[in-house]
């Protein structure tokens, strides 16, 4: 039995998720030749945040282990009509060890250390060992351990090779980026931008989504960056100031996705920290106690501090 979840709006399904399931069965296994001669998990099957399509995924297992490919197929079936209206196959070389170095207990204890809610109380669960491409299209083998309970819910990815937390995310019986509610024990506190040990002022701030960081675009002009936007625009061009012939152009996307990388917030376009790193050799860490978010950049790249 699937479970619905975070459906909102006026839309009502007609068609079950496991009506939708069935569905997405049926044109996976006719379109897909492969589908179904390799081993392969149900990751997904749920509806969309107004309820008017079901999402229904599967990805390939490698190994023993469980390890799950960074290619699969996906199925979007109207739940009006029960229609499929988009379907898609994606497949990565995989170009990094899919057999883990922590143990799942391993990746359950460093997630205890850091879980907002004692673990006694809203028990953690390994739920997936997963190689996938990061912001910048490096692959990571990493362990999915999630925390749910009546507050809403938390997870974590941990590096299944170096035991290193790569990010964390909350939800709020609703999509992560959505504000902690009142009473739920959870301070409405901003996060701070640190570049090389020194804050950084800025009108914004930082701003979360689906458990990632995202700072106002204009901060890469402190990192050896020309920024070319106009106002209101949704797009911007980075032009290197050491290389000029290095160009970057980044779009916020018409529709909300996790994997874009870029958003828009009250007229700002905001890129990933973890992609403004990459793009100046800079690193960036995450300061939990005082909440930061901490960018260090060779000096030599750094135009102002």
């Amino acid at each position: 039995m699937f479970k619905p979840h975070y459906v909102v709006g006026d839309v009502t399904p007609r068609f079950t998720l496991e009506q939708c399931h069935e569905i997405a069965l049926a044109l996976a296994r006719q379109h897909y030749r492969g589908f179904g001669q390799r081993p392969t998990r149900l990751v997904e099957v749920a509806y969309s945040g107004n309820g008017d399509r079901a999402f229904v995924s599967w990805v390939e297992v490698l190994n023993r282990y469980g390890t799950l490919a960074p290619h699969g197929i996906l199925v979007q079936v109207d739940t009006q009509t029960g229609a499929v209206v988009l379907y898609s196959g994606w497949h990565y070389r995989i170009t990094r060890p899919t057999v883990p170095r922590i143990s799942r207990e391993e990746a359950l204890a460093i997630a205890t250390q850091i879980a907002p809610w004692d673990p006694g109380e809203v028990p953690l669960e390994v739920k997936r060992l997963s190689l996938w491409p990061d912001d910048v299209g490096v692959q990571r083998l990493y362990w999915y351990v999630r925390q749910e309970g009546d507050r809403g819910g938390w997870h974590a990815n941990i590096d299944a090779i170096t035991g290193v937390v790569l990010m964390t995310g909350r939800s709020f019986g609703g999509p992560a980026d959505r504000e902690p509610p009142v009473g739920s024990g959870v301070k409405r506190q901003r996060a701070e931008l640190w570049l090389n040990g020194k804050p950084l002022e800025m009108a914004l701030g930082v701003r979360y989504r689906r458990g990632r960081a995202y700072v106002p675009v204009e901060v890469a002009q402190l990192l050896g960056w020309w920024v070319d936007r106009e106002p209101g625009k949704r797009w911007a061009r980075l032009v290197s100031l050491r290389e000029p012939e290095r160009v970057i152009a980044v779009a916020a996307p018409a529709e909300e996705r996790e994997s874009a990388g870029v958003m828009e917030a009250e007229g700002h376009l905001l890129v990933s920290v973890r992609w403004l790193a990459s793009w100046c050799g800079a690193t960036v860490a995450w300061d939990r106690e005082q909440r930061r978010v901490l960018l260090t950049a060779p000096r030599e790249r750094v135009t102002a501090e």
